[in-house]
């Protein structure tokens, strides 16, 4: 597994975790900025297929429906 963490404003961060199976799948935690996890999957060549919200704050919630994901 590979975590790659991704800043998110000024003093936050979003946590991309890629398997390691060979399928190229990955998962998004507290996602905010949408367009920094966009950049970094793309780059990473790995498709988003899910996101985990881990304690409720309104930019997470908020945002996580602009990736098209199922969000736990």
């Amino acid at each position: 597994m590979k975590v790659i963490p991704i800043p998110a404003n000024q003093d936050n961060y979003q946590y991309l975790i890629i398997d390691d199976d060979g399928k190229k799948q990955a998962a998004i935690v507290n996602p905010v900025d949408v367009s920094e996890i966009k950049k970094v999957v793309e780059k990473e060549n790995v498709q988003l297929i899910a996101g985990f919200v881990i304690h409720h704050h309104v930019n997470h919630s908020t945002y996580s429906g602009r990736l098209h994901i199922n969000i736990w």
